[in-house]
């Protein structure tokens, strides 16, 4: 699980995918974002995140944008078919243990 600790926002985004991938590659497990402290998102950001689920999509690995608020949802999801949201922990869990195939909530 990674943790972003602000906005995803032109000047950062690109080295947060970065980081992303970084932590991605290091093994098959699906990589948890959890954007509880994301509170603002711009189009850039919006068309990073896009390539972020390639490039996940590409290693057959999955990536859930766990806690993501509202607000930026909406930036991520106009552009992202993609995404996988969950606001649930409980949820979370079930989905990492391979116990639900549909990760929207």
């Amino acid at each position: 699980m990674l943790t972003p600790d602000r906005c995803l926002i032109f000047p950062s985004v690109e080295f947060v995918r970065n980081v992303i991938n970084k932590q991605g590659r290091k093994s098959t497990l699906p990589v948890v974002l959890d954007c509880t402290y994301i509170y603002g998102a711009d189009f850039t950001a919006a068309k990073v995140v896009s390539i972020l689920i390639k490039d996940f999509e590409t290693r057959n690995q999955k990536l859930y944008f766990y806690n993501l608020q509202a607000r930026v949802s909406q930036v991520f999801e106009g552009l992202n078919k993609g995404l996988i949201v969950i606001y649930d922990a409980e949820h979370l869990e079930m989905v990492l243990a391979g116990k639900e195939l549909d990760a929207k909530s």
